[in-house]
Order: C-alpha cells, then sequence, then structure tokens
C-alpha cells in the first residue's frame, strides 16, 4: 500500500512538472514571437467616425489614487480630440474599476455589476480632468456606477434616451472595439466605432506581447461569455 502511495504521488509529481513546462512554454511562444499580434487582428475593427450626439468614452481602469490607468488615459484623449474636432457636443465617461483581477472575474461570470465593489471611478476622473481643460460641465456626463462594458452601454443608453439622443461614437481601446461594437448594436445603439489608433502590429517587445496576450485571453474570453448570455 505504501508503494502505491509513492506512485501516487510520483504521477502527480509528473503531471504538475509536465504542467508547468507546457505553461512556461506557451508563455515563452507568446512573449518571442508574434502569435499575439496576430490573434490581436480579428478584434481591431476599421474606425467609422462621422458626426454624431454624443461621444461615449469607455472606462479602462485607474489606480485608487486617483490616477487614470493607461486604457483609460489613451481612449480619454480620443474622445477628447474627437469632442474638439466638433464630432460630437456631448461626451459621456463610463464606469468604474475594479483592481482585483479575481473579484473582477467573479463579477463578470456571475453577471453582478455592484457598484460597492468599484475600487477606482475613472468616469467621474474624466469628468473632473474634462472641466479643468475647459470643456463646460453642460457638455459631460460620467456614469459612477456600471462595472463592465454590458452594464457601461446599459447606461450610456438610458443617458441617450432621457436626453433625446439618437447617434454616438464609441471610443475604447483597439482589442476592445469589437465587443463594445457588438453590444451596442445589440442593445439598439446606433453608434459608430471610434478606436483609439491600432497600434497592436507594434507591439514587439517580449513584456510588451505579453501584455498584449493578456487582453487578447480576456477578450476572447469575455466575447464568449457575452455570447452565452445574450449579450452579443
Amino acid at each position: 500500500m505504501e508503494k502505491g502511495i509513492i506512485n501516487w504521488v510520483d504521477g502527480l509529481k509528473a503531471i504538475f512538472f509536465g504542467l508547468c513546462a507546457v505553461f512556461t512554454l506557451i508563455v515563452f511562444v507568446f512573449m518571442f514571437t508574434p502569435l499575439a499580434n496576430v490573434l490581436a487582428r480579428p478584434l481591431v475593427m476599421k474606425p467609422d467616425v462621422k458626426k454624431s450626439d454624443i461621444i461615449i468614452v469607455m472606462g479602462g481602469g485607474a489606480y485608487p489614487n486617483g490616477v487614470l490607468g493607461e486604457a483609460s488615459g489613451e481612449r480619454f484623449l480620443t474622445g477628447l480630440l474627437l469632442y474638439k474636432e466638433g464630432l460630437a457636443p456631448r461626451l459621456f465617461f463610463a464606469g468604474g474599476s475594479i483592481s482585483d483581477v479575481s473579484k473582477k472575474i467573479v463579477k463578470t461570470i456571475s453577471k453582478s455589476d455592484d457598484s460597492g465593489a468599484i475600487d477606482a471611478v475613472e468616469s467621474a476622473l474624466m469628468l473632473d480632468i474634462a472641466k479643468k481643460l475647459g470643456i463646460s460641465g453642460d457638455a459631460l456626463h460620467a456614469d459612477v456606477s456600471s462595472t463592465n462594458t454590458h452594464a457601461n452601454l446599459l447606461a450610456a443608453k438610458a443617458y441617450m434616451e432621457k436626453n433625446n439622443l439618437k447617434t454616438c461614437l464609441i471610443v475604447t481601446s483597439p482589442t476592445h472595439m469589437y465587443r463594445s461594437w457588438r453590444v451596442s448594436e445589440k442593445i439598439g445603439l446606433d453608434c459608430g466605432s471610434a478606436p483609439v489608433k491600432d497600434y497592436t502590429g507594434y507591439v514587439n517587445s517580449a513584456i510588451d506581447r505579453l501584455e498584449l496576450s493578456w487582453k487578447i485571453f480576456w477578450e476572447y474570453a469575455a466575447l464568449a461569455l457575452y455570447r452565452a448570455y445574450g449579450y452579443i
């Protein structure tokens, strides 16, 4: 019996080390080959920028000390430039951030949009910065309670209906554009795509490719989940 236990433990060790080797190999492939760049391509949409009633800037994370994350920063800047170019008379900033990845995954899977889980409200930060840059508060609105793409766009729809706005532009990151646009289409919004300029083809350092691969994994997983929930 003791020998059987030893063999069982040895078998578990072999499986564990085998899985570690496979995981390490996969990480190295994503870091040192253009696989992440290739997998990003189906997620990237061509811009469809046209004059609209409102620009919806999707939140992309912020830090608890009030600093916008990289994704939020690039989306905010893109939305601001579109507004300054006269593409729409209003800006809508969407959502808040859940910084804990495991909590965010649980909330996404459970379809929860509990605003109490928010660690930082990037939409409020964007609104405050926009005001400080001289944009009238009458042209701005921040949704401070939604925590995911589907809820962000439902909040935007409610705001548009309340203010009799018919058309919109969605501003978000290149890899997030497809899911956002599909959700907007599903809930009946007439939105054009206004993604941040696509940079996925230029990501070539090992660390940046690893970061891109995580974004891509998240998007494909979210697309599968959103299809299952009927969000797209």
